[in-house]
Order: structure tokens, then sequence, then C-alpha cells
């Protein structure tokens, strides 16, 4: 007698005769398997959402005005019981829903789904609809609040041009005044009067009203003013007193 071959079989019998190698298959098993079917739902429920819903209630659930209710905040909306009754035997009358009154006929749609379906539909419109409309929205608010580190960038620019003004004044014959001490004073001094005023005066104005309130090119015209004026005058300053050979 013939027996039907089951070389096949073979290795996942050996395997699920071992008690960890079950356990560890199951595991997998209920794992995959119930996330698969969340995403084949929400799938599903999307494209019949799309295909029998969005007609009326927007491709986003805003809804119609004075017509068609919305499904995105709409209380109503969260019991599962009743979505699926309005689906199967539709609706007719006034709702009001978030104090405004809507007046429309919602049909039975529901007649042509099979329980699956409408349990998918039920699912996306509850957890899915509106989603992918905030997300899109909200990237692009993050993205602009990000703005180029101006001040670090003014800090390095200002330690490397007192570096460069130390090496200058060490290396420049004849000056016998010279001392690490009054080296290091001066370079503080500068460090603070253009770090503070061409660098934390003007962004601090980005901040304080009626700067912080007005339009971006008149703020761009205003903080970039000061910070002119403020490095202008160092500049002045600096080369008065060299002049008068203070430094």
């Amino acid at each position: 007698m013939m027996h039907p071959s089951t070389t096949g079989r073979e290795p996942m019998v050996r395997l699920m005769r071992q008690p960890a190698s079950a356990v560890l298959v199951a595991f997998v098993v209920l794992l995959v398997v119930p996330s698969s079917v969340s995403m084949a739902q929400s799938s599903d429920g999307r494209e019949l959402f799309e295909s029998s819903c969005a007609g009326c209630h927007g491709a986003d659930g805003s809804g119609t005005l004075g017509v068609f209710p919305p499904l995105v905040g709409n209380d109503d909306v969260q019991d599962g019981g009743y979505l699926r009754e309005v689906i199967r035997n539709g609706r007719t009358g006034e709702i009001e829903v978030a104090g405004i009154t809507y007046d429309g006929t919602m049909p039975p749609i529901g007649a042509a789904f099979s329980d699956d379906e409408v349990d998918a539909l039920v699912g996306y419109i509850q957890s899915d609809l509106g989603t992918a409309e905030r997300s899109a929205v909200a990237v692009p608010a993050e993205r602009s609040s990000a703005r180029f580190p101006w001040g670090l960038a003014f800090i390095i620019l200002a330690a490397v041009v007192l570096s460069a003004g130390l090496v200058v004044m060490v290396a420049r014959p004849g000056h016998e005044s010279f001392t690490w001490k009054g080296a290091y004073a001066r370079a503080l001094v500068l460090f603070f009067y253009f770090f503070l005023l061409t660098v934390w005066l003007p962004s601090t104005m980005f901040t304080k009203a009626p700067i912080s309130g007005a339009p971006r090119v008149v703020q761009d015209v205003v903080v970039s003013g000061a910070w002119f004026t403020m490095m202008a005058a160092g500049i002045v300053a600096l080369r008065f007193l060299q002049k008068a050979k203070k430094i």
C-alpha cells in the first residue's frame, strides 16, 4: 500500500515536537497574524470609506455644513454599536454635532457589506480617519521652527578673531608692554562687548514686543540694523583705542 509522501512536512513535525520550538512558533504566529489582520482591516476600511462615505462626509471626515455631520471630533462616532446601526440601517432627520444642526439622509449602505467589512469601516472611522491630514500639516510646522544657530556662529567667529588678534600682538616686534594678563583682560572685554551687543541683543529683540509681533520683513530690518550699528560702534571704538595706544 502506497503512503503519501510526507518529506516536506517532516522538518516542521520534528520542530513542533520540541516544546520550546512549539512555543516560539506559536508566539510568532500570535504576533504576526493579528498585526497583518489589523493592517488589512485598516486598508480595507479606508477603501470602503473613500468609495461609500467620502462623497458626503468628505475625505477627511469634516462633513458638509448643515447637511452631513462631521465624523472627526464627533462623540457619537466612538460608539461602535451606534455607528454599525447607522451604517446598516441608515438615518434620517436632524442631528446636532458640536452645537451645529445637520439635516440630511444617510442611506443604509451596510446592506451591501459583510460583517468583516463593516468592522473594518468602523475601525477606520474611529481610529484612522483624519490622522494622515493632521500629520501632513504638523510636519512642515515642526520643520519651520528650526532656525540657523546664528548665536553659535557669532561666538565661533569672535573666538577666531580674538585668537588672531592675540597672535598678532605676540608676534609684533617692539611691543614691550605686552603681558598675558593684559591680553586676556582685553580679550574678555572685546568678547563680552561683541557677544552681548551683536549676538545676545539682536536675538533677544526677536522675542520682545513690539518686534515679535511685527512682520518678518520688519523684524529682519530692525534686528539687522541693530547688529550693524553695534558692530560699527565696536570697530570705531577699537580704532580709537588703538590710536590712543590703549590696546
